[in-house]
């Protein structure tokens, strides 16, 4: 946690999968100057509810709360178990359905490769598609991202794996929500798509929408520049 000042507002950013502080190193160093910032290390559960508890547990304080991917999951647990202590929430490259049908067989794979290979493998294997196409040979995109991988253990991997196929739809959930919500995407994520983003936005009356453009699903690390911008001003207009 950075802590520049007691009397900046508390945000807490919540990884996606195989992802951790590193993900969000570059909107950190800027979002630091005004915010409290908690990135919680979530590799140890294998369940949503556990990963939500521990959040509200290590933050005492109401907060803004922005999720990505698996992380953006979990922030609508946390909605689900305490939507009184979020100030606003945004949510990216995520889904809100339960768990689809083969999933539980592609992710295997991955699995059986952190068991049999190690983690190194599963980076090799899983980086690539969630870039846009135009960076799938970025050296140092991937070095970056593989570094970030490698910080889990096959265990710990198993554990967010297990926590994804054990996951409930949040349908419900999106429903409830009362505070400012930003939903947003990258233009080429083709894990979690544009179309399924406006597809559950439906469920929510008041929100709002952003593309981030030339991006897959890893925005905060494909279009640090972009994605930082729309979270300042995202948070600058509900931080008043």
């Amino acid at each position: 946690m950075i802590q520049p000042s007691n009397n900046n507002p508390h945000l807490v950013l919540v990884s996606g999968l195989m992802c951790n502080a590193k993900f969000w190193a570059e909107q950190i160093e800027v979002l630091s100057e005004g915010y409290q910032i908690a990135c919680p290390n979530l590799a140890n559960f294998d369940r949503f509810d556990q990963m939500a508890k521990y959040i509200l547990q290590q933050n005492n304080h109401n907060f803004h709360l922005i999720g990505h991917s698996m992380g953006a999951r979990v922030a609508l647990e946390i909605i689900r178990l305490a939507p009184h202590r979020v100030l606003s929430l945004a949510l990216f490259d995520t889904g809100v359905h339960g768990v689809a049908e083969g999933e539980q067989q592609k992710r295997q794979v991955l699995l059986d490769i952190a068991a049999n290979k190690g983690m190194h493998a599963v980076a090799k294997a899983w980086i690539p598609p969630m870039l846009h196409p135009a960076r799938r040979n970025d050296a140092d995109l991937l070095r970056r991202i593989e570094t970030m991988v490698l910080d889990y253990s096959p265990e710990q991997f198993r554990n967010q794996v297990s926590a994804l196929l054990h996951r409930q739809p949040a349908y419900d959930v999106l429903r409830t929500i009362q505070c400012p919500t930003l939903v947003g995407c990258g233009r080429q994520d083709q894990w979690s798509t544009v179309a399924q983003h406006q597809e559950f936005c439906q469920q929510l009356p008041n929100l709002e929408f952003c593309i981030i453009e030339d991006c897959g699903h890893m925005v905060a690390m494909e279009q640090p520049e972009a994605f930082t911008a729309i979270l300042q001003n995202w948070l600058y207009l509900h931080s008043q």
